[in-house]
Formats: structure tokens, C-alpha cells, sequence
């Protein structure tokens, strides 16, 4: 299993001696080359907003070491200055291969997500012009070659030879590293006659195997579906008789169990079995596994671990009168798939018995597993009449909560909605009683907190099945120095509070992981939660701006140089009376000669209670936002913050947060 970040350098630290305004958080626009071959030293390049200011860089997992960094002096006087940062990285022999991801430290904080690639096969630059097979560039396998389709239209053709018997493999790495390419692969004889192409476009990424008939040169041609193309169309290509897995069953088990393997694909071997050690904690949400394979090749998947009886699906279940009997509650592990030629299973029914009036949840995990399904999943009664269905809930992922109006046997059907069937619609299904629980997540997933300054922290609630308890934060990975301001505690009544992170005014840079998990007990039950961070945007939709929230692969903290303005709002405790309003005065201190407007937003206020909208002028310093709270609000003490947001216009804001304040609500 991947170690969640390498820090280069441990935990990143410099000292910040000369400061400037700054708006824009770091930015990584582009990366070349995208990865390197394990064993090697790679020289990156990376332009972006401050990666020329680099002091670092961290990447997740183990096995790459940054060995030297030389990066652009900014122009003077400029505001976020676009540079280029080179930046010599050593890949270690035994380096897992795989996707990475990475963020860029510079004195103004992390940069967003950037994508590396470690490969086990040799690497090739491709070279113009190979768009006909007439023109195709000669390459020896195994290899992944880095190109781009640029311009739009653009053909990319590669010309390999292969032998009779073997199984040419094609894949490709572009969507799953930030690329717009919607690749479509193509293998040619040497007569430029199609002998495979890949027919199913819902993966991210192409892949496509050919068993070699005769041995011979053959052409593999990308492209896009649509025929785009542009500089940022990057991709990478990997040709060879190359071991690769294209399915692993089951994708889960019981907690702190080792879970024996079946795994399908080209040029395995005799290995074809693998076993994995779960973690002793449930996962609400899938984590990533990587196994070794022959040649130094290696295949990364997801898994989850419950802590309830795992059952394997037991064919022929496709009928109804065929229902695999199972004991609730359970998760089930199956595939639409029977391993009997010829036989079409488009259906997986399951039997079992329920009490009347007993509330349960049936989930399947399949396309966030990695599996072609677009499951539909359906209670029916014992004749087989459905009662309730559903095919998207988590994402393309069905989930439906029923409570039977009686005591008996009752049938789950779980089906593709477009008739898929094989080995890679495989599925986990949970069949739970719908006991009190809660998940956790919380934005933005790369806090900058400047010198003396403060930034909102938001953590978000979902609360399950009448959870109604409190939930006590724990805050892990935190700089020397950077504190928490606020009291970490989401109450019972509320989803979401925010919280203050704030830096001492010392000037020194530093960044690493972090991570949030919360606690509660339930009927009895003690529940801890891990956090998801989530990276926070801002979009506009029509004429308003909108926060939007998307999940992220690692959450990171750092500290950063001065900021732009220090915010304060008065008084610390405000007392607002049912039906009445009240203002609060908020002042900025501006700081490096920025005189910006500030757009004031009001977050953490309690239901019942509103603030109209607000900003501070450009090279103005304050501005009141009114409360009002509503007739029926419910009494009680709470705390709200206030939040100022910076921009050059182009939605990228940088937040700076007030000191914690307290609400006293009175009928």
C-alpha cells in the first residue's frame, strides 16, 4: 500500500527574509516530461504562478528524491509572477511504478496538484511527423513514449515489430493525469489494414491488447475521439509485451484480514494470484493498493474493508428462482460474469429474510472501484415483484435505504443498466441496517496560512441515519507554530463549522501533510472518521460566484510570506435578540502596499440567522455586514467567522479569515 506522501527534504522549512503583495496561490500549469523510468534521474521542467520561487517539493509516495532545484528570479514589482522551475528529481530502482501526484513549495504556499508518472519500461520523446502510417516513428519495445496531439486533428502513428504469439499491449496515461485527451488506439498491419481497435470508450484511458498472428512490423495510431488538440493534450504511451492486470476479485474484505486475489490480464504468467493485508479500520471510502508484478512492472487498484461478513458470489444466480441465499447483515463480492462458455449472466439476485419495520441500506461500490459497471440495484419481493430501485447515488454508483412493511423474504437484484457482462463488472455489495454513523470531509485541501495572518478552515458533517451526536475534530500534521483557533467540535444540530488556522509573524515557510478525523459514540458505538479533503473553486454561474468542492488526492498545510491584508471584525460577542439585527465592523489592515477590493463573506452562522452581502473598497479599510436573525430562531451560543477574499478578477481568490467570533442568540 502507498505511504501517503514523501516530504523531500522532511518537513520543508525556510525563512522568508524580503516580501511583496501577493494575490494568486501557486499554480502548476504545466509539467514536461510527465514521468521518468524507475532507476533514473529526470530533469522536469514546470512553468506555473511562483513555481520559479520553489523552495521544494512534495510528492506522494515513496522512491523520488529531489535533488536539486533552480527556478527564475521574479521580475520586480510584479504581483504573481508565471516562471519556469527545473528541477532535477532521482527515481529509486525498487520506486513503486504508478501515477504520483505532486505539489510545489514556494515562499506564497503549496501549488495545486501536479502529476509524475513512474514507469518501469525505457522512455522516448516522440518526433514529428509520424500522422500517416507511412510516416510512423520506429520504435523498440517495451517503451513509453511522451508526446502530444498538437494541433487540433493531429494522428500520432508508431511503428513496432512484434512476433506471432505474442500479446501486444497498448495503454495509454493522459485523462487520469490532467489531459483533455479522449484517446482512441488503433494497431495496423504493415499493409495498414485495422487488426484491433478499442471498442469501449468508458475508461479514462486507452487500452488495447492484440494477440500477434504472424510475426511483422504493425502500427499503433492514437488519436482523438474528437479529433482535438493543443499543447495541453499531453499523453503517454506504453508499447510491449508487457505484463499488465486488467482486473483483481474480489476488490475488498473484512478488516485486518488478508485477502486472497484473483487477478486477469496479459502476459502474467503463472502469477496469477496476488494477497493483500486490510487495514483494522473501516473504509467508507476507497483507498488505493498497489501490487508488484513480473518484470518490474507494478498494477494500482482500489479496495475497501468492512467490518461485517464478507460473502463471495456463488453462480448461477441470474434467475429469480436461483437467488443466492445470504445472512444479513453482509457485504458481497460478485462480477455479472460466469466463468461457464457461452452463458450470459445479466443479472445477480440474492435472497434473504427481513423484519418488518427494520430500516436497511443496500449500497453497490463498483464504478469508484474501478469496475465498467453502471449498476442499478433493486429490492423485489419473495415472487419477484421490485418494490424500490436505484442506479445513481454515489456518482454512477446505486444506494437505497427500505424498510419492509413485513416480516419475510424478500430478493435484491443488482444488473448493468447497459447490459455489460465480464470479468471487469465486478461489484461490492453492502446490505446494512441503517445504524446512526457519519462521514466527514473538509476544504480547502492546500490551507496557505501567511505570516501573522489567518485562514478559514470549513469541516463538513454528513450525518446518517438520525445521527444526532456531537463529533469532537482531531487535527493532525500541523507546522510548528500554526494553531487552531475556534472550538473543534461540530455540535449536535449542525453540519459544518469553520474553524481558524493561524501563523505566528515569523516569515518562515513550511509545508507538509496533514490530515482532520472526528470522533462520536452512537447507540454504544464508538465511531471515528477519517476527513476527505475536498479542493475548493470558485465558478461563476450567471451572475453570481458560487463555491464548488470537489474531492482531492492529499491535503497539505503551509506556512507562506506576508499576506496581502490581516482582517478583524467587532465586537468578539454579539448578542442578537429573535426578529432583530445587528452589525458587525470589519477592518482591514493592508500590508505590502495592496489596496484591492475585498469581497466579506459570513460563514458558520446558525439556521435562522442571515448576513447580506458585503465587500471593502479598493484602498478603503472597512465595512459593516448585518445580521439578522428570524423570528423563530433557536437560542443558543455559537461561533461564526469572517472571511475577506482577494482577486485579480479571475476567480482565483485567496481567503484570510477573522478571529473566531460569538453569536448569543436570545429569543
Amino acid at each position: 500500500m502507498k505511504s501517503r506522501l514523501l516530504i523531500t527534504a522532511g518537513l520543508l522549512t525556510c525563512v522568508l527574509h524580503g516580501t511583496y503583495a501577493q494575490v494568486v496561490l501557486p499554480r502548476v500549469t504545466s509539467v514536461s516530461p510527465t514521468g521518468g523510468q524507475k532507476g533514473s534521474t529526470v530533469e522536469l521542467t514546470l512553468t506555473g504562478v511562483h513555481v520559479g520561487q520553489a523552495t521544494g517539493i512534495l510528492f506522494d509516495g515513496g522512491g523520488i528524491e529531489v535533488e536539486s532545484l533552480t527556478g527564475e528570479k521574479p521580475p520586480e514589482n510584479m504581483r504573481n509572477p508565471t516562471g519556469k522551475l527545473v528541477a532535477k528529481v532521482r527515481i529509486a530502482p525498487d520506486a513503486m511504478p504508478g501515477i504520483r501526484t505532486f505539489r510545489v513549495l514556494t515562499p506564497w504556499g503549496v501549488s495545486n496538484l501536479g502529476f509524475f508518472v513512474v514507469d518501469p519500461w525505457p522512455q522516448k520523446a516522440e518526433k514529428e511527423p509520424n500522422n500517416t502510417p507511412a510516416t510512423a516513428e520506429e520504435v523498440s519495445t517495451p517503451v513509453t513514449v511522451q508526446g502530444k496531439l498538437d494541433p487540433g486533428e493531429d494522428v500520432d502513428c508508431f511503428r513496432v515489430r512484434a512476433k506471432a504469439g505474442q500479446t501486444l499491449v497498448c495503454q495509454v496515461v493522459a485523462a487520469r493525469t490532467g489531459s483533455p485527451l479522449e484517446s482512441v488506439l488503433t494497431v495496423m498491419d504493415a499493409r495498414g489494414r485495422e487488426v484491433a481497435i478499442e471498442q469501449d470508450f468508458a475508461a479514462p484511458d486507452s487500452l488495447l491488447a492484440h494477440n500477434v498472428a504472424q510475426d511483422g512490423d504493425y502500427i499503433v495510431r492514437l488519436r482523438d475521439l474528437s479529433y482535438r488538440g493543443g499543447g495541453e493534450y499531453h499523453y503517454r504511451l506504453t508499447i510491449g509485451a508487457i505484463p499488465l492486470v486488467t482486473t483483481v476479485f474480489p476488490v475488498g474484505g473484512r478488516v485486518g484480514t488478508t485477502v486472497d486475489l484473483i487477478l486477469d490480464g496479459y502476459n502474467l504468467g503463472p502469477a496469477r494470484t496476488a494477497q493483500v493485508t486490510l487495514p483494522s479500520e473501516a473504509t467508507a471510502e476507497p483507498f488505493e493498493v498497489t501490487l508488484p508484478l513480473p518484470e518490474g512492472s507494478a498494477h494500482t487498484f482500489w479496495m475497501m474493508a468492512g467490518d461485517v461478513p464478507e460473502i463471495t458470489e456463488a453462480e448461477p444466480n441470474d434467475r429469480i428462482t436461483a437467488a443466492q441465499a445470504i445472512a444479513l447483515p453482509a457485504v458481497i463480492n460478485g462480477r455479472i460474469y460466469s466463468e461457464k462458455a457461452g452463458t450470459a449472466d445479466r443479472q445477480d439476485h440474492y435472497r434473504f429474510a427481513l423484519s418488518a419495520g427494520q430500516k436497511w441500506v443496500f449500497e453497490v461500490a463498483a464504478r469508484r472501484l474501478g469496475s465498467r459497471m453502471d449498476a442499478q440495484i433493486s429490492v423485489l419481493d419473495a415472487a419477484g415483484k421490485e418494490l424500490v430501485s436505484n442506479d445513481d447515488a454515489a456518482g454512477r454508483d446505486p444506494r437505497l435505504e427500505f424498510t419492509p412493511a413485513q416480516t419475510g423474504e424478500y430478493l435484491l437484484r443488482v444488473t448493468d443498466l447497459s447490459g455489460r457482462q465480464g470479468k471487469e463488472c465486478f461489484y461490492r455489495l453492502s446490505a446494512l441496517p441503517a445504524e446512526p454513523d457519519f462521514g466527514l470531509s473538509f476544504a480547502p485541501d492546500r490551507p496557505v496560512v501567511f505570516s501573522g495572518g489567518r485562514v478559514p478552515l470549513a469541516i463538513s458533517l454528513e450525518r446518517r441515519h438520525d445521527f444526532d451526536g456531537d463529533v469532537l475534530l482531531q487535527i493532525a500534521g500541523l507546522p510548528p507554530g500554526v494553531t487552531v483557533l475556534g472550538k473543534p467540535v461540530i455540535p449536535k444540530g449542525r453540519n459544518e463549522i469553520w474553524l481558524v488556522l493561524a501563523a505566528p509573524d515569523d516569515g518562515i515557510v513550511q509545508a507538509g501533510a496533514f490530515a482532520i478525523s472526528g470522533e462520536s459514540i452512537a447507540q454504544g458505538r464508538a465511531l471515528r472518521r477519517q476527513g476527505r479533503p475536498m479542493i475548493e473553486a470558485y465558478v461563476k454561474e450567471g451572475d453570481n460566484v458560487v463555491r464548488r468542492l470537489q474531492p482531492s488526492r492529499f491535503a497539505t498545510v503551509a506556512t507562506a510570506g506576508a499576506p496581502d491584508i490581516l482582517l478583524e471584525a467587532s465586537p468578539a460577542r454579539i448578542a442578537l435578540t429573535a426578529g432583530q439585527s445587528i452589525d458587525v465592523a470589519v477592518t482591514v489592515t493592508r500590508r505590502a502596499g495592496f489596496d484591492g477590493r475585498v469581497l466579506l463573506d459570513v460563514r458558520g452562522l446558525p439556521p435562522g440567522v442571515t448576513a447580506a452581502a458585503a465587500e471593502i473598497p479598493e484602498k478603503q479599510s472597512s465595512a459593516k455586514i448585518t445580521l439578522k436573525a428570524d423570528a423563530n430562531v433557536a437560542a443558543g451560543e455559537f461561533e461564526f467567522l469572517i472571511v475577506g477574499r482577494v482577486s485579480p478578477g479571475d476567480l482565483d481568490y485567496v481567503s484570510h479569515a477573522s478571529q473566531p467570533l460569538t453569536l448569543l442568540l436570545s429569543k
